[in-house]
């Protein structure tokens, strides 16, 4: 009797193999693939942390009970795994949650959008005065007032100049799509936007104007970009078709742009004090607000869309509600660049003037540091999740702050 338990317990566990007494196993009972819930990447804050349970399937990709143990495990830096499979994101950039399961695997991408870790210092010469500034993945793009010219940096690791792409006169305002293909520089006193080909290290075309041209910006997909003049027209061009969509008027000296959440709502800040949200779809103005004794320069919008960041050269920098309401205004003595780190969790504000970069806790409205001699620090941008600060410093350098 012992036996023939011993048997019928040996049966019931090798029953998933099809091994006892000379039966076979439903191909629907077994195993095999592992699958997360998605399988797009997974884009967390810094700090976070989320679980990430899988299941098993059979070849129907129907789940099926099994006695299989799934084992995490992590390929990168940017992220840690817990043996239940609970993910913390623990810096910005990319890994791979990975997991196992007999001879089975799966794997999922991993983002994490944070801040630089500090405040070391990187440093670049870049002559003809540095100003425009935009960056997509370990490419910098950076315009050159006196220089005729947009320079490529590889920001990777140590900046270093990778190349030269000859534009028009006192390129200005830059921007690039997500994927680096094409760029859109103004060209200020040539009264054009130009268009880019970054591959080629050429400008392939440009549009003309009536008045100087200041910024330009792309949106998030990378279909649309919007250029802005000093004669207060504001241009949107369908990237995918390289023809402009529309050139409204009516937006004063047009410096600053932003987009909010969703991309829905465009803010444009103009030097003459006016801040404008425009309706990105139909291209309506939304409304407006001038504010007394301020010239207004960059613009940046919180991650989820409640506040808004204007640099005030006059001395400020103001934080504004959707409904175009000054709530605060931190001092910061000529203002001229702001950007948001991608987590949302600082501020970082140029200030030419006062040759001095602030960074400012975004929850709080506090100074956590101020980066001191520098030389005439001008625009600030950073990288994809926020590993890195890229700032261009008009007297005569790039640098990158990690």
């Amino acid at each position: 009797m012992a036996v023939s338990f011993r048997v019928a317990a040996l049966c019931s566990a090798a029953l998933l193999l099809g091994a006892c007494g000379g039966g076979t196993t439903d191909p629907a009972t077994v195993p095999a693939s592992i699958r997360f819930a998605s399988a797009d990447t997974l884009f967390l804050n810094q700090g976070q942390t989320q679980a990430q349970p899988v299941t098993l399937a059979d070849k129907n990709g129907n789940a099926v009970a099994s006695s299989l143990v799934p084992v995490y495990s992590v390929v990168g830096t940017t992220i840690t795994v817990s043996p239940t499979g609970v993910v913390t994101a623990v810096g910005p950039g990319l890994s791979t949650l990975v997991v196992t399961a007999g001879t089975l695997t799966a794997s999922r991408t991993v983002g994490v959008y944070g801040h630089p870790a500090g405040f070391a210092m990187q440093s670049v010469v870049v002559q003809s005065r540095p100003y425009g500034l935009a960056v997509s993945g370990s490419l910098a793009l950076v315009t050159q007032l006196d220089g005729r010219s947009v320079t490529k940096l590889n920001i990777a690791g140590a900046p270093t100049v990778v190349s030269q792409i000859t534009v028009n006169d006192t390129p200005t305002g830059i921007s690039v799509t997500p994927n680096g293909a094409t760029a859109f520089v103004a060209n200020q006193h040539d009264y054009s936007i130009g268009v880019i080909d970054v591959a080629a290290g050429q400008q392939t075309k440009k549009f003309p104007f009536q008045s100087t041209t200041f910024r330009t910006l792309v949106s998030r997909d990378g279909s649309r970009a919007y250029w802005t003049t000093s004669g207060g027209e504001l241009t949107s061009y369908n990237v995918s078709t390289s023809a402009i969509i529309s050139t409204r008027s009516g937006f004063g000296i047009a410096n600053g742009l932003a987009l909010g959440l969703g991309d829905s709502t465009l803010f444009v800040s103009s030097m003459d004090g006016t801040l404008s949200a425009v309706d990105v779809k139909s291209g309506a103005l939304i409304r407006s607000v001038t504010i007394p004794n301020s010239t207004l320069q960059d613009v940046a919008v919180s991650p989820a869309g409640d506040e808004i960041y204007v640099a005030d050269e006059r001395g400020r920098l103001l934080i504004i509600s959707p409904a175009l309401g000054i709530s605060t205004a931190l001092s910061a003595p000529g203002a001229f660049g702001v950007a948001v780190s991608p987590d949302g969790t600082q501020l970082w504000v140029t200030q030419p003037t006062a040759t001095m970069i602030t960074v400012v806790d975004r929850a709080t409205h506090t100074i956590l540091k101020t980066i001191t001699g520098l030389g005439w620090p001008r625009r600030v941008a950073f990288d994809r999740f926020g590993a890195a600060a890229v700032v261009t410093d008009e007297a005569g350098a790039v640098h990158v702050f990690r």
